[in-house]
């Protein structure tokens, strides 16, 4: 998208009232209480017919199948599943950006044009690059990180400031991850939860921690996490080694009984990114599209700088992928709130993540899946 599309969708979206969500997924969930400050949401949509059942947060739930016939007379904004859900709407005979937007887009967007805010749907902050795991086709390429003896923690403080930084030009995110590595290795977790929100409890709807679950929380942690209400996303690669599912049924059990709320998502295909193992080597024309396909539904934060695509962090961290200026805006130096704004929505001048170059990432272009959590010889 560049600057003119831009503000295109705003003149067909500035007086939009009622909207339709399609996904009726976590994010859908956690997006909801945020959205409906400013719109009225008439119904959600999902192909799924199994997840249509009943209602979420009050609003109906409904099969794509039985809602056709409504299709062009509302406005509706996709929440996951994109360039898939894209597509479908398109065979309709219905306009992107038009007719409908993607979440990312519509949230920071409306609020942009609307009250010169920046308003970002998810935001990943790294705390560590240690974990317990050594997983081909990790998304933050910890076998790399274990190669080049780049695993660490990131400092306190250093995540303190990070925090800082971005709230002095972010207005709210709605959904905040930390992310590793392995999250509850990293020894200041319940401090960071703290700083969060007791300094930024306006700012933010929810913070979420992504873990493997191998790692029991000690009780002082666990106190903390639920005091600051987080929300623990546990990913459960079925692994038999190591006593693997025994610790993730523990975990399981002792966020129950501080009653901290969690979500289990259960091991199977992952997206083989190709990179580092088997890198593309895509034109420039063929990484921009890449780029616009694969859109990443999160943005990341770290070091100061605010990324397109967070696991380009990582991949410069390890050493596998050279620091690029075009990958992020760096917040230490001059910078306006609208260069986020345009990083946030990819307005990059023609310009593109360099990652995107080597990286099949989501999209289904050149989309290739392998079983998930394949673990590397550690040696």
């Amino acid at each position: 998208m560049e600057k003119l599309e831009l503000e295109k969708w705003y003149e067909e979206w500035k007086d939009v009232k009622e909207i339709v969500l399609f996904g009726n997924g976590k994010t859908t969930r956690y997006h909801i209480p945020e959205i409906k400050k400013n719109f009225e949401i008439q119904a959600i949509l999902d192909n799924d017919k199994q997840r249509t059942a009943g209602k979420t947060k009050d609003i109906p739930v409904l099969w794509f199948g039985d809602y056709i016939e409504e299709l062009h007379n509302t406005k509706i904004v996709v929440v996951s599943a994109y360039e898939e859900v894209s597509e479908q709407l398109l065979s309709y005979g219905l306009i992107e950006n038009v007719d409908f937007c993607d979440i990312r887009l519509f949230i920071t967007g409306w609020q942009w044009f609307q009250n010169r805010q920046l308003h970002i749907s998810e935001l990943h902050i790294a705390v560590t690059t240690c974990c317990t795991l050594n997983c081909h086709n990790c998304n933050m390429f910890m076998p790399s990180h274990r190669k080049n003896k780049t695993f660490r923690h990131i400092g306190l403080e250093r995540i303190k400031h990070d925090i800082d930084q971005m709230f002095q030009d972010i207005d709210r995110v709605y959904r905040i991850a930390l992310v590793g590595g392995e999250t509850m290795m990293y020894p200041y977790l319940g401090q960071v939860l703290q700083y969060l929100k007791e300094n930024y409890a306006d700012r933010y709807g929810s913070a979420e921690i992504y873990t493997n679950g191998m790692v029991l929380p000690e009780e002082e942690l666990l106190e903390i996490m639920k005091e600051t209400s987080a929300i623990v996303t546990i990913s459960n690669y079925n692994l038999t080694k190591n006593h693997y599912q025994e610790k993730v049924r523990d975990f399981i059990a002792a966020l129950e009984k501080k009653e901290i709320m969690y979500s289990e998502k259960l091991g199977g295909e992952w997206f083989d990114f190709a990179f580092p193992h088997e890198p593309l080597d895509l034109t420039r024309e063929e990484a921009i599209e890449n780029m616009y396909r694969c859109n990443p539904g999160f943005r990341g934060f770290n070091d100061g700088k605010f990324y397109f695509c967070h696991i380009v962090w990582s991949a410069v961290e390890c050493g596998i992928l050279p620091d690029c200026q075009d990958d992020y805006v760096d917040l230490h130096a001059a910078h306006t709130k609208e260069d986020i704004v345009n990083h946030q929505l990819g307005v990059m001048g023609g310009k593109y993540v360099s990652l995107c170059k080597y990286c099949i990432g989501c999209s289904k272009v050149y989309r290739k899946m392998v079983p998930g959590a394949i673990q590397e010889d550690e040696g």
